[in-house]
């Protein structure tokens, strides 16, 4: 593959990444308007229950109050999880190359599925196919061979010539035909040009030395890339696995709170307590899948694969 096919080859691995970003974070906002949209229905069931056991005399003002603080808030993030999904809509379309495509349904990824692959496999796959570092070595091959070319140009040049020559005509013994070979060899000096030759030599090494330590300097980052999108990616993935826990937890806790509420011994604080810790478990647990997302994707962006 020529190097600007490769360079093409990096350019549109590139899009497709930011693209799948942008997929995954408009997947999360979704999510997050759920739970927020949650949130309100649930913070409007407890001030009714609040409204509903002060009326009976059986709670106290307070009660009320603070079920339509707590209703307040979650009505506060349900506009901000609105205005998110708004901006993560708009992104998409722009990453994808068209601003005005409306955005409608989309596949369910913002799941956990393990990518099975070792760091030592991803650097030796992301060492011998990414386009970008590719590019630099066939461009490196090339400065290679301008240089031997510009140091050929200041060596003689020994050329060999061979011709197969013949006659004929009438002699004193009649028509004859003489036939022969004529065998030399030319040596051609270049002449002197004012070091312009050598000149050149300087300047194809130049150029190499500089392609060569662009080299380096990419493969040190794809090195760097690799590592950090492998160590994120298991970073994230035991995020996931302790999120989903603290969920049912919290779910678990918040449906023990709202039947002391309900008995008449647990107090609106435990019940308002509560739903907070599920909202931000459940908020947790879609960061976590969204990072897990990004990690697969860049490490693959940095494998040099799709």
């Amino acid at each position: 593959m020529k190097g600007s096919e490769l360079n093409e080859e990096n350019s549109r691995q590139t899009v497709v990444v930011n693209v799948k970003i942008a997929y995954y974070a408009l997947l999360a906002a979704r999510h997050l308007k759920e739970v927020g949209e949650e949130t309100v229905r649930q913070s409007k069931e407890h001030l009714d229950q609040a409204k509903g056991f002060y009326e009976a005399g059986t709670r106290t003002k307070f009660d009320v109050t603070n079920a339509e603080v707590t209703l307040t808030n979650a009505q506060l993030d349900l506009i901000k999880a609105n205005n998110a999904v708004t901006i993560a809509r708009v992104t998409l379309a722009n990453a994808m190359g068209v601003p005005n495509y409306p955005i409608g349904e989309l596949e369910e990824l913002l799941t956990f599925e393990k990518m099975e692959i070792t760091e030592e496999q991803a650097l030796k796959e992301g060492l011998a196919a990414r386009p970008d570092l590719l590019s630099l070595q066939a461009q490196r091959s090339a400065a290679e061979a301008s240089v031997r070319s510009a140091q050929r140009t200041n060596f003689p040049v020994l050329s060999g010539v061979a011709d197969y020559v013949y006659s004929n005509g009438f002699g004193g013994d009649g028509y004859h035909f003489d036939h022969d070979w004529d065998v030399g060899a030319t040596l051609t000096l270049p002449i002197f040009s004012g070091f312009l030759i050598e000149s050149q030599v300087a300047q194809a090494r130049a150029n190499l030395t500089v392609i060569g330590a662009n080299e380096e300097s990419l493969r040190q980052d794809v090195i760097l890339a690799i590592h950090t999108a492998y160590s994120t990616l298991v970073e994230t993935e035991e995020r996931v696995k302790t999120a989903e826990v603290v969920v049912r937890q919290a779910q678990e806790n918040l449906d023990l709170a709202n039947g002391r509420f309900q008995a008449g011994v647990g107090t609106s604080i435990e019940q308002t307590d509560a739903q907070v810790l599920l909202a931000n478990a459940k908020t947790s647990r879609i960061q976590a899948l969204f990072d897990y997302r990004v990690a697969a994707a860049a490490l693959l962006k940095a494998m040099g694969r799709e």
